[in-house]
């Protein structure tokens, strides 16, 4: 019995380096075995299975840049705030540090996306250790709830109506442009 290698890790899984002939892992079947197509039959059912690639050689290393790059403006950040005193916390300076080296060039996008991606894909898994606290504090929330509902519903309203606002002005100059550009030009 062959043992099936994963091919589906790879995109072009017969120009990565373990697929030379004699050069496969154990266990793997060399070259002259592995299926060229990028689907199957599955063997319950006979029907055709499309495989889907699940990494790329070299997402690791870019996974690992972005996650140094992310940790390295959250300990600037952390830096900056033990500086002024802890007047604004140090995970909030970091983002504003990483936005500004990100409008600047100085960080380019495709660096941190992979991290960036990941991190935000997997939000919800964050907000647990918040509900835990949140229901750690329950007797301050019971004293205090009704200051609580007052700024959240405040905070809410205010978030609202600011992205309304952004959101009109973004599209008045989205439709100046769009009539600047398609507004018959005079010849000279």
């Amino acid at each position: 019995k062959i043992i099936a290698f994963p091919q589906f890790l790879y995109r072009n899984h017969e120009k990565h380096p373990s697929r030379v002939a004699g050069n496969s892992p154990i266990g793997a079947p060399d070259d002259r075995q592995m299926p060229q197509k990028s689907s199957r039959r599955n063997t319950r059912t006979g029907k055709r299975v499309h495989l889907r690639r699940t990494c790329k050689p070299g997402a690791t290393e870019q996974m690992l840049v972005g996650i140094f790059v992310i940790l390295l403006f959250y300990v600037l950040g952390e830096a900056a705030a033990w500086l002024i005193g802890g007047l604004v916390p140090g995970s909030v300076l970091g983002m504003v540090l990483l936005f500004v080296a990100l409008c600047l060039k100085v960080v380019k996008a495709d660096t941190i996306r992979p991290a960036a991606r990941f991190l935000c894909d997997n939000m919800g898994l964050f907000f647990l250790p918040a509900g835990v606290g949140i229901v750690n504090a329950l007797d301050i929330l019971s004293r205090n709830w009704e200051a609580i509902l007052t700024a959240c519903a405040v905070s809410t309203v205010a978030v609202i109506i600011t992205v309304a606002i952004i959101q009109e002005s973004f599209e008045k100059r989205r439709a100046a442009a769009r009539q600047q550009s398609t507004a018959p030009k005079a010849e000279s």
